[in-house]
């Protein structure tokens, strides 16, 4: 989610306590609406579902991005144990 600064910049992180809760608010508030239609999330369930398309958008869109592809933490984990 990322959001504007005042100076019009992308940033990822909120700015202030207010923000982190309003955002921790619009997260509960989608997940309660998914969940009154029977799809059971956590909040964790439903950043992947925004953050894996986006993603894939931003690689169609031809950004090089980072290091990590469509890997999990566990699968991350995984590789860290295995060196």
């Amino acid at each position: 989610m990322a959001r504007r600064s005042d100076a019009g910049t992308e940033r990822d992180e909120p700015g202030s306590g207010k923000e982190r809760l309003w955002r921790e608010g619009v997260v509960n508030q989608a997940r309660e609406i998914l969940d009154k239609q029977g799809i059971k999330l956590t909040n964790a369930d439903l950043q992947a579902t925004i953050w894996y398309p986006e993603k894939r958008l931003w690689e169609r869109l031809g950004s090089k991005g980072g290091v990590g592809g469509e890997t999990d933490y566990a699968a991350a984990f995984e590789r860290l144990l295995a060196k």
